[in-house]
């Protein structure tokens, strides 16, 4: 599959152009970025959980937390990159019924779903029942659980993955060390691309450059 580079938010636009972010539930624009020498910007190719753990972060513009982030793709190539505060419990019925607004609006033949969270267990059930009332709905390509450096693939059912989860630091991985050669930019929070949007104080800068 095909990530492309992020475009400058908008509301609503065309299923055409590559990776708005267009939360479900909120507004967080994507980074300003410009193009590494000799590079084009325009193409990441992810194959595997942990690669799309790794560009993530660049398609949103920073390392989400407490998140669901759904990779909405058309063509092995990615059209849209939506997130929202992980949904308690009870509220997967209305989020599902957004994500099936955007499959229909755009589209889309492929999704993925990842959902960032502290509490394993909470997240977990979370992922598991929205995937549940998008199975026959929605073509789900794979569900991914985040939770203190580790990840889960939840449509791994051969034990795939280590009981304990597989360690992972999204910041080491190679398509990571891709992404900022060619110009992406990813916060350490959401909180650091608002800042950086909204133009941040001088004193800030290196914090947000890393």
């Amino acid at each position: 599959m095909t990530a492309s580079r992020p475009q400058p938010p908008a509301d609503q636009r065309p299923a055409d152009q590559p990776l708005a972010d267009q939360p479900l539930a909120d507004q967080s624009g994507p980074p300003p970025h410009a193009p590494g020498p000799g590079a084009d910007p325009h193409r990441l190719r992810v194959r595997r959980p942990a690669d799309f753990l790794a560009v993530i972060p660049y398609l949103l513009g920073f390392h989400p937390a407490e998140s669901l982030v759904v990779v909405l793709s058309r063509r092995g190539r990615v059209l849209l990159t939506a997130r929202l505060d992980l949904p308690p419990a009870g509220h997967q019925a209305a989020v599902a019924a957004q994500v099936r607004q955007l499959v229909a609006q755009h589209g889309v033949d492929e999704l993925v779903l990842v959902g960032y969270g502290d509490d394993e267990q909470a997240a977990r059930r979370t992922l598991e029942r929205l995937h549940g009332r998008l199975t026959g709905a929605v073509p789900v390509r794979e569900v991914v659980l985040v939770s203190r450096a580790r990840w889960w693939s939840l449509s791994c059912r051969t034990g795939c993955c280590p009981p304990g989860g597989a360690v992972f630091d999204p910041d080491a991985h190679p398509l990571a060390a891709e992404a900022v050669y060619r110009g992406l930019v990813a916060g350490r929070s959401r909180a650091d691309l608002e800042a950086l949007v909204a133009g941040a104080p001088a004193d800030a800068l290196p914090r947000l450059r890393g």
